[in-house]
């Protein structure tokens, strides 16, 4: 299984924009405090919080602490190889990169 993978360090008050794509995806905080959205559900991110994601699944995370927002986010490639790419709902605000 091919995967891609990185961290995340959203900032106080922070918005990784919603979008969506191919691919599952899970997510993992590792500290601070926020909200990520999965299509309409919301769900408080904590640390050792861990969030699954469906494909297509439209997402969002909101950072709500006055220290970062850090998460881990992975998903496999075998869909879409080593083109994957995601598709924005809304203007991308910060964009995470894999490690």
């Amino acid at each position: 299984l091919e995967m891609h993978y990185g961290t995340c360090f959203l900032p106080p008050n922070g918005n990784y924009s919603p979008h969506h794509h191919e691919q599952p995806e899970v997510f993992y905080c590792l500290s601070g405090e926020g909200i990520i959205g999965i299509d309409e559900e919301s769900i408080p991110m904590t640390p050792g919080l861990a969030a699954y994601v469906p494909k297509h699944g439209v997402h969002t995370i909101d950072c709500l602490s006055a220290e970062p927002l850090v998460f881990i986010w992975i998903y496999g490639t075998e869909v879409a190889g080593e083109n994957w790419r995601w598709t924005p709902v809304a203007d991308i605000a910060l964009q995470a990169s894999p490690r």
